[in-house]
């Protein structure tokens, strides 16, 4: 579920409706920082703000330089996926 639902649906709303309509008023780096913002915002967590951020850029770039979702859906699923088996291994 968390390196694979999440990530797709995530994807679609973060970079495919709000980074696209935020591009196509504000221009790239606009886009790229308050899509990031947005989706750092979501994730309710102010101790990891600032990674889940740097994330949100990467993945709105990532989407950018790609011109699909498929790169972002699976740099966003590898990421999830490597921090859940952290955590789980952590905790475990």
């Amino acid at each position: 579920n968390v390196a694979v639902i999440a990530p797709f649906f995530e994807e679609i709303l973060f970079r495919g409706f709000v980074y696209n309509q935020a591009r196509d008023r504000f221009g790239i780096p606009v886009a790229v920082s308050l899509s990031a913002t947005l989706f750092a915002f979501v994730h309710f967590s102010l101790g990891s703000f600032l990674p889940i951020y740097a994330l949100g850029v990467v993945l709105a770039l990532a989407y950018e330089a790609s011109g699909n979702l498929t790169s972002s859906i699976l740099i966003h699923g590898i990421w999830n996926g490597v921090t859940a088996w952290f955590v789980l291994s952590v905790v475990m």
